[in-house]
Order: structure tokens, then C-alpha cells, then sequence
């Protein structure tokens, strides 16, 4: 589990070596909203390929799942999650996951 605080605009996360295998559809993020922003999905590096990206809410109480469709990637990849939005804290990530 990944638990995630302090994310402001420009702000970004990298996990190395991810294995797409038979390749992803859609994204699962679970977000506690602050000021809210994007999320970018990229692919090995903070500029690479994007592949999709995330809306999280502006302001709310409790965590939430978002949902939203990736590029279908095939292969090992790093992936960076790149974080835009408008000044102060934008959200805390708990876990995220790709699905078929």
C-alpha cells in the first residue's frame, strides 16, 4: 500500500519497471481531495508518452476511487505520475491499480 501526502503542482511519482504484460485499459486511483488537479500517466519519463490522465475532485471529506481510460501499453515500462494543479496541497493518494 502506498499512502501519499504534500502533492502540489509539478509534483511527481515514478515506479520503476512496471510489466503491462497483455496490456491495461483503465486506471484506479484512490484520492482524498484538497484543492484537486490531474494526475498524468506517463511513460518512462516526466515528459514520455502520455497515456492518460486522472481529474480529482476539488475539495471533499473522505477518500474516493477515480476512474479512467489508459492508452492500451504493452511491455515493461516505467511509469510517472505527474501532478498538476493549482496552488496548495492537491490531494493524498492512497493505492492505485491498472486493469484490463
Amino acid at each position: 500500500m502506498i499512502y501519499v501526502t504534500h502533492i502540489n503542482n509539478g509534483d511527481y511519482m515514478m515506479v520503476q519497471g512496471a510489466d503491462f504484460k497483455d496490456g491495461a485499459s483503465t486506471f484506479n486511483i484512490s484520492a482524498k481531495p484538497f484543492s484537486g488537479g490531474i494526475i498524468e500517466i506517463r511513460l518512462d519519463s516526466k515528459e514520455g508518452q502520455l497515456i492518460g490522465t486522472s481529474k480529482i475532485d476539488k475539495k471533499g471529506e473522505n477518500y474516493k476511487i477515480y476512474t479512467s481510460e489508459v492508452e492500451r501499453v504493452h511491455g515493461v515500462h516505467d511509469i510517472f505520475f505527474v501532478f498538476k494543479g493549482e496552488s496548495g496541497e492537491l490531494f493524498h493518494l492512497d493505492y492505485w491499480e491498472f486493469q484490463k
